[in-house]
């Protein structure tokens, strides 16, 4: 068997490297065993287009869920600062012997 050339092991090396300044352990890590059992450059090339595909479709996908989300999430932001705004109107403090809510109500 053919010894892996510079650069495969070069990014081997870097992934190893990566991990132990990271702290993590790649061991369980699909993505890193992909690589690891990549046996050119080349093959590390599309492993890495076929995920840059795959997360651009994630990301495309959590982006139509934001732009839904983001009206409802606008108008409870909106209800909620009404709602604010209402309760400061309605004080149980007393002026001269009155509550507020007697202010506004009678």
């Amino acid at each position: 068997m053919a010894s892996p050339s510079p650069n495969l092991e070069l990014i081997r090396n870097a992934l190893d490297t990566y991990a132990k300044r990271m702290n993590i352990d790649l061991k369980d890590n699909p993505f890193a065993k992909q690589v690891k059992d990549c046996n050119s450059v080349d093959t590390i090339l599309q492993l890495l287009e076929t995920n840059r595909a795959e997360f651009q479709q994630f990301r495309d996908n959590k982006s139509k869920f934001i732009d839904r989300l983001y009206p409802v999430v606008t108008f409870f932001n909106t209800f909620s600062g009404i709602l604010g705004e209402a309760t400061g109107l309605v004080s149980h403090k007393t002026v001269s012997g009155l509550s507020i809510c007697s202010l506004f109500f009678f």
